[in-house]
C-alpha cells in the first residue's frame, strides 16, 4: 500500500471537503474522518471501507465455489502489482472448462 496521505482537502465553489484517513490493520478498515464545510457549516460525516487482501478474496471465493483464474490491476490487463489501484478477478465455478 503506498503511504497515506494525512488529510486530502478539496475545495468546489467555496466548500470544503476534508478527508483525514487512517487504516486499521487488525481489521482491515480503511477509516475517514470526513468532514464536509459548507456554506460555513460543518458536518462530520465519517466512514469506513473493508480491504480485502488477495488471499482473503481467493478464500471467499473458493468457500463459494469458484476458483480465480485471472487477477490484473486494471482492464489494461496488466498483473497486480503492491501500487495498483484497483483489483480486478475474474472467477469461475469449480469444473467449468477445466
Amino acid at each position: 500500500m503506498k503511504i497515506m496521505l494525512p488529510s486530502i482537502v478539496n475545495e468546489k465553489e467555496g466548500n470544503l471537503m476534508v478527508d483525514r484517513p487512517s487504516f486499521d490493520i487488525e481489521t482491515g478498515h480503511l477509516n475517514n474522518r470526513r468532514f464536509v464545510i459548507r456554506d460555513g457549516v460543518r458536518r462530520d460525516k465519517p466512514f469506513y471501507s473493508r480491504l480485502y487482501t488477495l488471499t482473503e478474496i481467493r478464500e471467499l471465493l473458493r468457500q463459494a465455489g469458484l476458483k480465480i483464474d485471472q487477477v490484473m490491476r486494471g482492464w489494461d490487463g496488466k498483473p497486480l502489482a503492491l501500487d495498483s489501484r484497483r483489483m480486478i478477478i475474474i472467477a469461475r465455478k469449480y469444473g467449468e472448462h477445466e
